[in-house]
């Protein structure tokens, strides 16, 4: 059991990583390369903008193999309470990542904001 939380921990944190990296990726460089603050704030918008869209189709993807795993478990339980206790568990893990999909935009701009970066 603990190594299937460690797991799913190593998994949560290469997921903030690339999500930071994405964010701060080549932001040194192109701020030598503008000295038009305009342009480089457009530069990061579109940064942003496809990480966005990244999580959202990730997430999304997540959300709709948890219905489906959550649907298999709790129409094949025949009664059995610990099939349906994982069929719950998965479509909790179903709302979470729809969540994720609907506040994907608060979730991108919060590591902005820790990287100070306002936009």
């Amino acid at each position: 059991m603990k190594k299937k939380y460690a797991a799913i921990l190593m998994l949560v944190m290469m997921f903030v990583l690339l999500i930071t990296g994405t964010c701060n990726a080549g932001i040194a460089d192109e701020v030598k390369k503008y000295a038009n603050k305009d342009a480089m704030k457009q530069e990061i918008e579109q940064v942003s903008d496809n990480t966005v869209s990244l999580i959202r189709q990730v997430a999304g993807t997540v959300a709709a193999v948890f219905l489906a795993i959550a649907f298999f478990f709790y129409k094949f339980s025949n009664g059995d309470s610990q099939r349906i206790m994982k069929a719950k568990m998965a479509f909790g893990g179903m709302l979470v990542s729809l969540f994720v999909v609907f506040k994907t935009e608060l979730i991108v701009g919060g590591f902005l904001g820790l990287l100070n970066i306002n936009l």
